[in-house]
């Protein structure tokens, strides 16, 4: 990752962040965090733009590096009745996002 940060934009994600709760989570983000520190890895980091709604963005997203992620390919209905992507649990639905690129 290292010799790679150095060539490409590296953008560390959690992934199945759904099976973790909440505390583990922090935990486990602030540990890779460190490790990257630690490594020196250069990942991603959105520039920061001069008008100040950009440069928030760019803040936020800094700081919920390294992204936590849902995915799913299978439909689930919600609550409220809603047919989405994710994953049913008893305690109701993690929804998650589906990106895909259509190659022409």
């Amino acid at each position: 990752m290292k010799r790679l940060g150095t060539r490409v934009n590296l953008i560390p994600v959690v992934a199945k962040a759904d099976t973790l709760t909440q505390n583990d989570l922090f935990v486990f983000k602030q540990r890779i965090r460190e490790v990257i520190a630690a490594q020196g890895i250069r990942i991603y980091t959105p520039p920061i733009e001069a008008d100040e709604e950009s440069a928030e963005h760019a803040r936020m997203l800094i700081d919920a590096l390294p992204f936590s992620i849902i995915g799913s390919t299978e439909d689930v209905k919600t609550d409220d009745g809603r047919l989405v992507k994710g994953r049913e649990y008893l305690w109701g639905v993690a929804e998650g996002m589906l990106y895909s690129r259509h190659i022409a």
